[in-house]
């Protein structure tokens, strides 16, 4: 049985966690239900027997993990919640050795001990200061995504507020090498950039912008990206406010999908030799404040989340166009549908 994940965020008094799904006769089933305290990102171990959660209540946010049993139900391994935490992105180091956490509000890497995939307590964190010209949102450091490379050699680090590219070299000492930190700068500032998606041959990458609501293409190598073009995800006529969500790279690597909050539309762009972008067009997918998009098991499907208007919209995938039609399925009472997991 082919399982995805989609978080509902929310605390596990309103009915918070996460919801198991899968495709049976072409129509979308829920296979199970895990609660979760305020759930915003998911992230598999490098061996897919354990899931990580970020967790973003300030209450008490951290990290969560659970244990992937055989028919995809979730097993609670432990978690490290503490108050006045906001964490928005989570991966671990492929040997299973430490946890690093994107902390949002204080603008840093968390880094959480592993064993058999239970989180220990707090171990260290790397501080990013500095601030951006947008005075709302780059007010200081914002660390929004941690992930480890394609080539398994560094933590990729983005920080909206410092419009920057980090790559740590991981250390099987301390989690992360901070002292040889490789960084490229996003232009023009103010970008505010926010997730990278990668090649499977780890030597592209995409970079979603999401105070610009721009996608930008990157070769990478050795931790160290070098920018190859910038296309704008919403059309010029559009002034109105609009802030990127997420990106994602279709299985087969032709096209690139990328979401955005107040224009709500997900933009599609064909890859192109050289790793150039061409517009292959725009869709209203119907939900309001759109957030988190992903393809399903298969690579035939794909799944749009409203933030605001708590339901989940699904798409059938053309290959040849990068087209996405509706296959007639719908969720609703999703709350905050902000993170679809698959891969």
């Amino acid at each position: 049985m082919n399982l995805f994940y989609i978080v509902k965020c929310t605390t596990t008094a309103l009915g918070g966690g996460i919801l198991g799904l899968s495709y049976q006769n072409n129509e979308v089933k829920q296979v199970n239900f895990t609660p979760c305290e305020s759930p915003s990102y998911l992230q598999y171990s490098h061996d897919r027997k354990y899931l990580f959660v970020a967790c973003e209540n300030k209450a008490g946010g951290g990290v969560i993990s659970f244990r992937v049993k055989e028919d995809g139900s979730l097993e609670p391994n432990g978690q490290q919640l503490q108050p006045g935490y906001s964490v928005c992105y989570v991966d671990s180091d492929p040997d299973g050795k430490f946890l690093y956490a994107a902390n949002y509000g204080k603008g840093r890497i968390d880094i959480y001990p592993l064993q058999d995939g239970k989180p220990g307590p707090f171990l260290r964190s790397i501080q990013h200061t500095g601030t951006g010209p947008n005075p709302k949102r780059q007010e200081s450091a914002h660390v929004h995504f941690t992930h480890i490379t394609p080539d398994n050699k560094y933590l990729a680090v983005v920080d909206l507020g410092l419009d920057s590219l980090f790559c740590y070299p991981l250390c099987p000492k301390n989690g992360l090498d901070e002292a040889n930190v490789k960084v490229t700068k996003v232009l023009p500032a103010g970008s505010g950039p926010r997730h990278i998606v990668f090649s499977k041959d780890g030597k592209r990458a995409w970079l979603l912008n999401e105070l610009a609501n721009t996608v930008i293409s990157m070769n990478y190598h050795d931790g160290a990206f070098e920018l190859v073009q910038t296309l704008p995800m919403i059309p010029a006529p559009f002034h109105d406010f609009s802030k990127a969500a997420a990106i994602r790279l279709s299985p087969d690597e032709n096209f690139l999908y990328a979401s955005n909050r107040g224009y709500d539309t997900v933009a599609v762009y064909r890859i192109l030799p050289g790793n150039l972008l061409a517009s292959a067009g725009s869709y209203f997918v119907g939900a309001k404040s759109l957030r988190d998009v992903n393809f399903l098991p298969g690579g035939t499907k794909f799944a749009a989340g409203g933030e605001l208007s708590d339901d989940v919209f699904f798409f059938d995938y053309d290959p040849k166009t990068g087209a996405l039609q509706p296959d007639g399925n719908t969720l609703t009472g999703v709350t905050r549908a902000i993170c679809i997991l698959n891969d």
